[in-house]
């Protein structure tokens, strides 16, 4: 069996933080935007939600979506990101969907 890997990278919102590494000129991420601060909407006009309160730990709801399907016996069968923000857990629930109402989904799976 071979290694598959899943993996989503992001700045967040255009130009990230606004601020640039000024050495490397790496721009900065703003990921803890994707938290939600209570009473406020995110940049993504969604409102705030105690299960997306920031926590020591905690990984914010919409900001990773790596998806590994893998065959009965084992061998992967798909790798998949989503992307769009507020939009990546839709994204990678309309392709499960798609597959799995599929009229064709056993040749899609098992080819």
């Amino acid at each position: 069996m071979g290694s598959t890997i899943s993996l989503t990278s992001t700045i967040n919102l255009i130009f990230g933080s606004e601020l640039m590494d000024q050495r490397t000129g790496i721009i900065l991420k703003n990921e803890l935007d994707d938290f939600s601060i209570p009473g406020r909407w995110n940049d993504f006009n969604l409102s705030a939600s105690p299960l997306n309160y920031p926590e020591k730990g905690k990984r914010p709801i919409s900001s990773i979506s790596p998806v590994i399907f893998d065959r009965p016996d084992g061998e992967t069968w798909c790798s998949l990101v989503g992307s769009g923000g507020s939009r990546i857990l839709n994204s990678i629930d309309d392709f499960n969907c798609t597959i799995n109402c599929c009229p064709m989904r056993l040749s899609l799976l098992y080819n």
